[in-house]
């Protein structure tokens, strides 16, 4: 439901995923621009092409829409233009390309070629970070709060990139599936999201009007934390500290929203084959349904649809898939 309680289901055609790609990038052996280690992040620039971050090599590397090697910038290291790790990338309407230093807390830009430009040192500590239309970050990460405490937050970072501003803040704990924890993501030029609690709630923040305009909610069946869940997830460890409020699982595992605003909520649920489920919600943030899905999807795009995964034997790719919609 919406908002104002009207249900939030889309009135157009329900779509799906073609099991086939019709683009794949990355290979076990060949050329190197196309053999990944750690894949961060992939990114689709306003160009068409894609910009993939391989955390392992240290590098961004960028492809065309057909998966063909077009250009690769920075390396491992500290100095400038140089990444410790690198995330995600955005371009601008000049074609310059901004990358995200995860780690190095820095975010570096470098031409539409792969030349480097410059680099600014952020002055907050990003876990995630994004680039809205008019170059302004927004990110989650962790910051000072009451009490000499630390509060899990989402901020805004506007250039030149000196300092930022909350958006909101959250009590932060070490406890998984804390249910004061934040849940952030961002989609499109100009929307970011989060949820937070117990319920299925989806806040959308317009970063232009610098305002919550809508809030998505929706129905769920609670799903209890089982001594066979946490040994499937590893977290039955002694060192493993689960929030003692939580006895069910929270409604939303992940959110993985898109180029184009589309948003994939990635649950508990799963299928016979073990793969987990995803919501779906449409631009206008209307739920669609739910869709099983070929690796962690990253972008879409039209009828293109991206995602980043690993194939059994380890290697990392980055696919596309086409969008079938049903009428």
């Amino acid at each position: 439901c919406s908002s104002d309680g009207v249900p939030s289901v889309a009135t157009h055609p329900v779509w799906e995923v073609d099991p086939e790609a019709l683009v794949s990038i990355g290979v076990t052996e060949g050329d190197a621009p196309y053999l990944f280690e750690d894949v961060g992040a992939a990114r689709l620039l306003r160009d068409g092409r894609i910009a993939v971050a391989d955390r392992g090599r240290g590098v961004i590397r960028v492809f065309d829409g057909e998966g063909h090697f077009a250009a690769e910038m920075g390396r491992r290291g500290q100095g400038p233009g140089e990444f410790v790790s690198p995330g995600k990338a955005w371009a601008n309407e000049k074609g310059e390309i901004f990358v995200f230093d995860n780690l190095g807390q820095k975010l570096l830009c470098y031409s539409s070629d792969g030349r480097y430009l410059r680099q600014n040192i952020l002055p907050y500590r990003f876990f995630s970070v994004f680039m809205d239309s008019e170059g302004r970050l927004f990110g989650s990460g962790w910051g000072d709060g009451e009490e000499n405490g630390m509060d899990n937050q989402i901020v805004c970072c506007i250039p030149p990139y000196k300092e930022v501003s909350v958006i909101v803040s959250r009590p932060y704990t070490r406890e998984f599936f804390s249910i004061s924890s934040l849940q952030y993501a961002a989609a499109g030029p100009d929307h970011i999201f989060w949820r937070e609690g117990e319920d299925y709630e989806l806040f959308v923040y317009d970063t232009l009007e610098r305002k919550i305009i809508k809030k998505i909610t929706k129905d769920f069946t609670p799903k209890p934390i089982t001594r066979k869940f946490l040994t499937n997830w590893g977290l039955d460890r002694k060192d493993v500290s689960i929030d003692p409020k939580r006895k069910n699982l929270p409604p939303i595992q992940a959110l993985y929203p898109s180029f184009s605003d589309v948003i994939f909520v990635r649950t508990f649920e799963t299928n016979e084959d073990n793969h987990s489920i995803y919501n779906v919600f449409d631009p206008e943030w209307r739920y669609l349904g739910d869709l099983t899905l070929p690796g962690n999807p990253y972008l879409t795009k039209g009828d293109k649809f991206y995602t980043v995964g690993i194939d059994p034997d380890g290697y990392c790719f980055v696919k596309r898939y086409r969008i079938v919609r049903h009428f």
